[in-house]
């Protein structure tokens, strides 16, 4: 979706098999630049007319998609011989923090941007962040130690 002119993925429980964990799940979180540039919106639009944007992926017995694509991602790190413990696909949240904390991201942002809620009476009271807010935030985060492949080329 967009919103302000800003592209978003929407975190939402409005269809069936959506599910969230808490009232403060509900969010928009900007697309960073680097996904962007790697086409997510035009794979986004290649799915137009899909019930879901990763339609491939079945629920488990409670109901989560998530859990098949978790197994796989385990197989995926022994077979690259990187899993050991306290390494997941849980793991990811861990480096956004980090990624997060790098950029000087504040802790409310953070927070809004991985749907967590605020504490005390802060939660109470206001509509949460600006969409322009959560892009900058977005927009600072950074992953040096990752290279990305496109084409043949580095990206």
């Amino acid at each position: 979706m967009i919103e302000k002119g800003i592209p978003c993925l929407r975190i939402t429980d409005e269809a069936p098999w959506q599910t969230l964990k808490t009232a403060s799940s509900r969010r928009l979180i900007p697309l960073h630049p680097r996904l962007l540039s790697l086409g997510f919106l035009a794979f986004v639009e290649g799915k137009r007319g899909q019930e879901r944007l990763f339609a491939e992926l079945q629920p488990d017995a409670f109901g989560y998609l998530s859990d098949a694509f978790s197994k796989h991602f385990a197989r995926f790190l022994k077979s690259v011989e990187v899993k050991r413990p306290k390494v997941s696909f849980h793991s990811f949240r861990h480096c956004f923090e980090d990624a997060c904390r790098a950029a000087g991201v504040e802790r409310g942002l953070m927070d809004a941007l991985q749907g967590h809620s605020e504490g005390g009476m802060a939660a109470r009271y206001g509509q949460g962040f600006p969409v322009e807010r959560l892009a900058e935030a977005v927009r600072s985060i950074d992953y040096p130690e990752v290279t990305l492949w496109r084409g043949g080329e580095r990206f």
